[in-house]
Formats: structure tokens, C-alpha cells, sequence
């Protein structure tokens, strides 16, 4: 069903989450449109296996798992329709940090 990219991808993204110092639960924004696109199954795989690691939280009772804690967004764009953006803007620590705060 998921490619090895994707099932990756969505590995990756679930540990990134349940790294998070503090969590309840996850919203998951994706872009939609295109049938079957990379960002709705990866939405749906990584909605999946969080859900599993949830309940083994809940079960554990992990003290990273709080209801009183706030959910996360996490947005997953599919990108391939537009290639060109990424190359638009500089991607480098000082830029980044600039888009931050005012350095000069």
C-alpha cells in the first residue's frame, strides 16, 4: 500500500512527534485535491500509526502523554505540483534565522 519513501516518511514523523516534551494529540492538516496524492497517504498512515503509539501511551501512562498538555497541527503539503518554489528562496541558517528576527 505505503511505497518505502512514504512508510519512511511516516516513521519519521511519528517519532518527531512523540519527541515533543508534551503532547495530547496531533491535527493533521494535508493538502487534498489530486486522488491518492503523497500527502494524503502520508496523512493517513502517519494518522494511523500515532493513533497506535497513543494508545501504548495511555496504556503506559507516559508522562509525555498529559491531556492537560495542548494538541499539535502539523501541516504535510504535497509540493510536486510546484518544483520551482523550494529553488526561490535561500535555505540557509542565516536566512531562516533572518525570516525570525531582524539581524542585520
Amino acid at each position: 500500500m505505503y511505497k518505502a519513501e512514504e512508510k519512511s516518511a511516516i516513521e519519521r514523523l511519528a517519532t518527531l512527534v512523540v519527541s515533543i516534551p508534551k503532547f495530547y494529540g496531533v491535527e493533521i492538516l494535508y493538502s487534498a485535491g489530486q486522488v491518492q496524492n503523497v500527502s494524503e497517504r502520508i496523512a493517513t498512515g502517519l494518522h494511523i500509526r500515532l493513533q497506535d503509539m497513543f494508545n501504548e501511551f495511555a496504556k503506559s501512562r507516559s508522562p509525555n502523554f498529559d491531556p492537560k498538555a495542548s494538541r499539535i497541527t502539523l501541516v504535510i503539503l504535497d509540493r510536486s505540483y510546484d518544483p520551482v518554489a523550494p529553488l526561490v528562496r535561500d535555505f540557509h541558517y542565516l536566512s531562516m534565522l533572518s525570516d525570525l528576527k531582524e539581524i542585520t
